[in-house]
């Protein structure tokens, strides 16, 4: 059993919680892709989806089981400073949800409106004007509206600014983004993986994924990627694709990206790629066909990649382990094979290099003859 400081708000078309606080529970969070919009159409991302089951510290039979949106941050501590319990005698011989409701703390949730309706009861124990009122619920008596403080509350005010930059500024940034761009040093760790990665990647000629026929709990760390479907309307080559997600959370709170090598980003920068396009007069567009189910992976990791898979939902979940490169693992090899094939492919390896986004190229070369797929 643990204590928790949730806010009621009757306007909130959802319940949250922080995600210290789901940590703090050992909740499992559900990734989600959705954000929350505030005042002023403010949005933060969200982080997950998780349940809990939130109870009266009077009464353990007055639950309620909730699902709540994960964020980082819902406010600063409530109330922002000390509150004069001297005045409020009305409150003091009542039952509170929160005991301590006047001295600062951290908020750990909100309670929205769906269930505010069903917590709040009739009954309410008033003062006199000015100060806050205890509003009998369900929970217990909760303590609403402004209240007298031991000392004045700082107004935190907050400026804005927007500043121009000089002319001078202004073109000297226009060339750094004309210039074309130039290879950074590669840091050990990148040394590290580069090694690792040419000694790993092997040639094999089967398919993206083997049936795992052995007992799970007797072959060592191994990691479950979940996996979902994407339908893509109008496409008629890929009308649905399977979306891989190595970022999900196993039952030790690591994730398979947050294992793997940390390198510099390798993919260039959306807007080199678009001046790389425009940079000489002729125009070049390509596209690796399944690019990442290309590039093996050496078979010791094959235990890292492991998914669920059935044909038809009459069937029984069989497990599979992915013997090629995964779209989404933070590990993706695919600039590997530019140093490898440079000398028999110079002007693909260079367009591998640079104007590269993901697997599509979008650059632009100098001649017709240039262009030429023989060439290339």
């Amino acid at each position: 059993m643990h204590k928790l400081r949730m806010l009621l708000d009757s306007c909130s078309q959802s319940h949250f919680l922080t995600f210290n606080c789901a940590n703090r529970l050992g909740l499992p969070i559900v990734k989600i892709y959705t954000s929350v919009v505030g005042i002023g159409q403010i949005s933060k991302p969200i982080k997950g989806r998780t349940n809990l089951v939130i109870s009266s510290r009077f009464d353990n039979n007055t639950k309620y089981s909730i699902d709540c949106l994960v964020i980082n941050n819902i406010v600063d501590k409530s109330p922002p400073i000390l509150v004069n319990v001297n005045e409020l005698s009305h409150l003091k011989d009542l039952l509170l949800a929160d005991e301590n409701y006047f001295a600062p703390a951290a908020i750990d949730g909100i309670i929205g409106a769906d269930l505010y309706a069903h917590i709040i009861a009739n009954g309410e124990v008033t003062g006199p004007p000015g100060l806050p009122v205890a509003l009998q619920s369900s929970l217990a008596y909760v303590v609403m509206d402004s209240a007298p403080t031991t000392h004045p509350v700082r107004t935190n005010v907050q400026t804005f600014c927007s500043f121009e930059n000089s002319l001078e500024l202004l073109v000297s940034k226009f060339w750094e983004i004309e210039n074309l761009p130039t290879s950074s040093p590669m840091s050990p760790s990148d040394k590290e993986c580069e090694q690792i990665l040419i000694q790993l990647i092997v040639d094999l000629t089967r398919g993206h994924m083997i049936e795992v026929d052995r007992k799970l709990d007797d072959d060592g760390p191994h990691y479950f990627i979940p996996h979902h479907r994407v339908e893509r309307i109008g496409h008629s080559t890929t009308p649905l694709r399977v979306v891989f997600d190595a970022s999900a959370k196993s039952d030790n709170q690591k994730s398979l990206n947050d294992i793997l090598h940390k390198v510099t980003k390798l993919q260039t920068d959306l807007v080199t790629t678009l001046l790389n396009f425009r940079f000489f007069s002729i125009a070049l567009t390509s596209d690796i066909k399944q690019m990442y189910r290309q590039i093996s992976l050496n078979p010791s990791h094959h235990r890292f990649q492991r998914i669920l898979w059935r044909d038809s939902p009459s069937q029984n979940l069989k497990t599979y382990e992915l013997t090629t490169v995964s779209f989404g693992v933070s590990a993706s090899p695919y600039k590997q094979l530019a140093h490898d094939e440079a000398l028999n492919f110079p002007t693909a390896s260079k367009f591998i290099e640079n104007p590269m986004y993901v697997d599509d190229i979008c650059g632009s070369i100098s001649t017709p003859e240039g262009a030429k797929l023989p060439s290339l």
